[in-house]
């Protein structure tokens, strides 16, 4: 019995010394100088602070706006805003007040058919052909839950037979924790969709970005701050694993692991090819990348692969070329001293390799989400504070050609 425990304690050891290889993003407040990289781009003006953005079609994308959605043209070389649609506004609070946050990520479903919002207690679903011709019935579905009222994203499963619902600050059972908040999906005859609330798992405080495996076997959440991190005046967060066949059925027992993600990780993807997954440590002003099959295995103690410097609070991240490229949305929402925004271009083989040149390109203020056109081409960004959209032509990278700065 002795020995058992014995080489469990050296097994543990040894893991400690080689997770310790990698060493930890953290936490910093404005980045380091970056090189300015020139793309073509050009900005439209809406009428409040946009958040998420979702393409149809190379020539037409939805954008979450507070309290409604808008149709954005972007068949031009200028985009133009075609119309809004009003969302449902619903009281959350015992004063009969209301969610003012409004809006949040969207998500289009896999036949471009279906905008999911994410808003206040759950989700709200349009019919993206009814939306576009202006009718008023473009409300096909309310997935809510009245106790929650801080939905930030929604991730669909790989049948899109269930829906899965980030909760930055839970509700008051969870004491501030946040999670995820699960639905069944009903897909009506008469087009319609409605949606049989399962549970919510449980995670740290500040869940925010998802992200479902290449497999839709799992889906990664981040949370900005743990517990243990906040007892100690540090806002150093986690990355979950969930198991989603687990999330369908018991939600309160899909948790599989949580890793070390850095400083107020915010937002997660996968790469195309599934066998990496990255997160924007916003507080660590670094890019954090694990190896996706150690996550889910006995080694995720050993599953951070690399650490990426890039711009100052980097929140929205969004993979361009193929994969070939990852961008990030360098907001500066706490606008340092010394800082900037701006959209850091990170060349993926030489980031492993420890050779990112930290290239920068030019924004608004508040750069906070992405939307890649269907052809690869065009790379939609929302300027919260800007009440902007930029729209960058990525052509150049799209055709294989590399920027100097990169």
């Amino acid at each position: 019995m002795q020995r058992s425990v014995f080489f469990f304690s050296l097994f543990a050891a040894l893991q400690i010394l080689v997770a310790a290889q990698i060493p930890p993003a953290t936490c910093q407040q404005a980045a380091p100088n970056q090189t300015v990289l020139h793309l073509p781009s050009a900005n439209v003006s809406v009428p409040t602070s946009p958040w998420g953005l979702a393409y149809v079609s190379d020539g037409v994308a939805f954008i979450s706006l507070g309290a409604f959605v808008g149709v954005l043209n972007t068949s031009t070389c200028t985009s133009h805003l075609i119309r809004t649609i009003k969302l449902p506004k619903y009281s959350i609070h015992s004063d009969g007040s209301t969610d003012d946050n409004g809006a949040a990520e969207l998500t289009m479903s896999k036949n471009r058919k279906e905008v999911w919002v994410s808003l206040g207690p759950g989700a709200i679903v349009l019919d993206v052909e009814k939306a576009l011709c202006g009718h008023e019935d473009a409300i096909i579905g309310e997935l809510i839950t009245p106790m929650f009222s801080s939905a930030t994203q929604i991730v669909l499963s790989i049948d899109e037979s269930y829906a899965f619902i980030s909760q930055e600050y839970g509700s008051n059972a969870t004491r501030g924790r946040g999670g995820v908040q699960v639905f069944e999906v009903n897909r009506e005859r008469n087009g319609t969709i409605s949606g049989i609330y399962i549970g919510f798992t449980e995670l740290q405080y500040a869940v925010n970005g998802m992200a479902l495996s290449a497999d839709g076997k799992n889906i990664y959440v981040t949370s900005e701050a743990t517990l243990a991190s906040l007892m100690h005046h540090k806002d150093r967060g986690i990355l979950s694993v969930l198991d989603v066949e687990r999330l369908k059925f018991t939600p309160s027992k899909a948790l599989k692991v949580s890793v070390d993600a850095g400083c107020e990780p915010v937002r997660v993807a996968v790469s195309p090819d599934g066998s990496s997954v990255w997160v924007t440590a916003r507080a660590s002003n670094h890019l954090v990348v694990f190896d996706a099959t150690k996550l889910t295995t006995m080694q995720h103690y050993d599953a951070q692969i690399a650490t990426v410097q890039v711009g100052t609070s980097p929140i929205g991240l969004v993979f361009v070329n193929g994969g070939r490229q990852i961008i990030t949305a360098d907001s500066n929402r706490n606008n340092f001293r010394n800082a900037t925004t701006g959209l850091t271009v990170v060349d993926i083989d030489s980031a492993l390799s420890g050779k990112q040149k930290f290239a920068r390109v030019h924004t608004g203020l508040f750069p906070r989400s992405f939307s890649l056109s269907p052809d690869g081409n065009t790379l939609l960004v929302s300027q919260f504070d800007s009440n902007a959209i930029q729209s960058i032509n990525l052509a150049l990278f799209s055709r294989g050609q590399k920027h100097h700065a990169l």
